[in-house]
């Protein structure tokens, strides 16, 4: 405290004789001369504070600090490569604390980036709910919002999702008028999308949407932040043919750069490498559309309304479904996320959620019932016409993570300064051959792909290490990669094994493959003690006729891992089940990582079975194994993270 200030108070306040509180503080108030100087003397002494503050933090150039944070970040990113070493990840959290309180009041974005550098780095060591709270301080400090953007427009795929927010686990609110098929998370989200839906209900009630395909996901795109969000644009806009040119490349409204629906407008379409026949299709769907919106809903006196010229509304929204359709054929995208499986078919009302068997209190599933969240599936369809400014590459360059509307990227490996971010569109090259990617981009994508690994003279080198196998012709035994279907067993044909024609490129001889088939004939007795130990021992004898780290092991051990875990929880297992079991959940984990890394879902969904056994007791994992797994959920969904890291706190944690 100033002295010379204090001094000045005590002479300004009249106090001879303390009787309370209230009556020294009166004394004050009481001589309005007295209180208006004391006042005056406080104020100029909180201002002279606030610029000896401002001077001291001032004293070192603002680009200094920016510098100094990004140097301090740059050292943890060296320390957290050895990851796997905890003392290294806790001292990487160390300097992006220190770069984060370098960076306050630098007004750049090396604060956010101190966060969600320590946010990824205290997930690591196994901090879940402090990295969760990272992540929210780098969103609200200004993390780039390109690498988290909103799906601009999507539509469900069923019923087990949001319409409005695409949130997966949730208790549903349906809406009344369209029989339920239509469902939301919250009343919040019901009344957000009522501008939406009220244009899209009596297509649901009519399961219009059922019969048209993309066509759905192109109306959306024009009812969700689109041509409704830019009338205001077109105001000027006189004739039909005026406002057509607005939106068309070259337009105004085409080229607004703050204009949501302009990102949209702007995708590349390949209507025109479409056949006319095709082309005469979707010209045909647009327009059916079209008289749905003019027979069952206001939406074109809507927007006769709020145009101050005659236009052909009806003309320029056929036109432009049918332009978003050519566009999303090549931009589209596919929400595709982990949720559980709770019975064989769904029904409108199964949400798992109200499963009485999964949870023990809310967001804290009960022990042994983690790997009830492996199942992977397609919820949505998406626009996201930043992510589709990407070229195509065969070698990943990003992950994506869907949580809800907001998709965010990870990079897999470090990208230099300069070098082009690049999306797979396709199988990537570690599980698909050159040319089965070839085929599916020429006739999906019209090009002809010129990427590293399209380009390789040793071409499908790397993922023919995945599909070795020893002939088993006695007088042959050599080693060969089958020709295309190199997943021959997914393509099996309505006669099973009888239809698989699998040769060993060097002897000629058609493949048995016996031992495909006894594995298929035990999946369906897996309740008896007796078949499983057979299974066991014809999966340990597998390095006979399957070499090195095999794509066809791997689908092995993962089917008869899903298959028996039904038997989980009934008492059944035994600890020889145990033991194989976690030799085979290892060998799939194994695999994922290698073909897919560890950020993908694939993999995520192989590691809720052996944490149900790590949990139960069952199994032990190395801390740099449990590192890995931990890491993995990054990629996952905020809640169903949530549900993960309760998983890991109450059962795991305590093995």
């Amino acid at each position: 405290m100033d002295f010379e200030w204090l001094e000045l108070q005590q002479r300004l306040i009249p106090l001879v004789n303390y009787e309370n509180e209230y009556e020294t503080i009166n004394l004050l108030f009481h001589e309005p001369l007295s209180h208006k100087l004391v006042c005056k003397s406080a104020q100029e002494w909180l201002q002279s504070l606030n610029q000896d503050e401002n001077d001291e933090f001032s004293s070192k150039a603002m680009q200094v600090r920016i510098k100094e944070a990004a140097d301090l970040r740059k050292e943890g990113n060296d320390l957290m490569q050895e990851k796997g070493n905890p003392s290294k990840v806790l001292a990487a959290c160390r300097l992006y604390t220190d770069a984060i309180f370098t960076a306050i009041g630098t007004d750049s974005v090396e604060l956010s980036l101190g966060f969600a550098n320590r946010a990824l780095a205290l997930q690591s060591f196994g901090y879940y709910q402090q990295a969760y709270d990272d992540c929210e301080c780098a969103l609200e400090t200004g993390y780039p919002k390109k690498l988290h953007q909103r799906a601009a427009a999507f539509v469900p795929i069923g019923n087990q999702i949001c319409n409005n927010c695409a949130k997966t686990n949730f208790i549903p609110i349906p809406c009344q008028h369209c029989r339920g098929r239509v469902v939301y998370c919250s009343l919040a989200c019901l009344k957000n999308h009522k501008n939406i839906h009220v244009y899209e209900c009596p297509a649901y009630h009519l399961q219009l949407f059922a019969r048209v395909g993309i066509a759905h996901l192109a109306l959306r795109t024009i009812l969700d932040n689109g041509l409704l969000t830019i009338l205001n644009l077109l105001q000027d806009k006189h004739t039909t043919e005026d406002v057509w040119t607005s939106l068309v490349e070259g337009g105004d409204v085409w080229s607004n750069p703050t204009a949501t629906y302009s990102e949209s407008l702007r995708m590349v379409s390949h209507l025109n490498k479409m056949t006319l026949e095709d082309i005469k299709v979707f010209a045909a769907v647009s327009h059916l559309i079209v008289v749905y919106l003019s027979r069952y809903t206001k939406f074109f006196d809507f927007l006769t309304s709020n145009h101050r010229f005659d236009c052909n509304w009806e003309l320029i929204v056929t036109a432009l479904i049918l332009k978003h359709i050519g566009q999303l054929m090549v931009n589209g995208h596919v929400l595709t996320v982990i949720r559980p499986k709770l019975f064989e078919y769904y029904t409108l009302t199964e949400y798992h959620l109200l499963d009485e068997n999964l949870w023990e209190k809310p967001w804290h599933l009960k022990r042994g019932y983690l790997h009830r969240f492996s199942f992977i599936d397609d919820m949505a369809s998406l626009n996201l016409p930043y992510t589709s400014i990407c070229n195509h590459s065969c070698l990943p360059l990003f992950q994506p993570k869907f949580s809800g509307r907001i998709i965010s990227t990870f990079a897999m490996r470090d990208i230099q300064k300069g070098e082009e971010i690049t999306n797979c569109y396709t199988r990537h090259y570690r599980i698909e051959r050159r040319q089965a990617r070839q085929e599916i981009l020429t006739k999906s994508y019209h090009f002809v792909c010129k990427c590293v690994e399209c380009i390789r003279p040793e071409g499908d080198e790397y993922i023919n290490q995945f599909h070795q196998y020893r002939c088993d012709n006695e007088k042959c035994r050599h080693v060969f990669v089958p020709q295309p279907p190199l997943n021959w067993w997914q393509d099996k044909g309505s006669n099973g094994l009888e239809d698989t024609n699998v040769s060993c490129n060097v002897c000629g001889s058609q493949q048995a493959f016996k031992w495909f088939y006894d594995y298929q004939n035990m999946l369906i007795s897996l309740d008896s003690p007796l078949t499983r130990l057979r299974l066991y021992k014809l999966y340990q004898n597998l390095d006979e006729y399957l070499l090195a780290f095999n794509s066809c092991r791997a689908f092995i051990a993962s089917k008869s891992v899903q298959q028996i875990f039904k038997f989980l929880n009934d008492g059944s297992l035994d600890e020889v089940d145990y033991g194989n079991l976690a030799r085979m959940i290892k060998y799939a984990l194994e695999y994922e990582a290698a073909t897919s890394g560890f950020r993908c879902i694939s993999y995520v969904s192989e590691m809720t079975y052996l944490w149900d056994l790590i949990a139960l007791g069952k199994c032990k994992c190395e801390p740099e194994d449990m590192n890995s797994m931990s890491e993995s959920l990054m990629i996952v969904d905020d809640e169903l993270s949530a549900i993960f890291s309760n998983y890991y706190k109450d059962y795991i944690l305590k093995q």
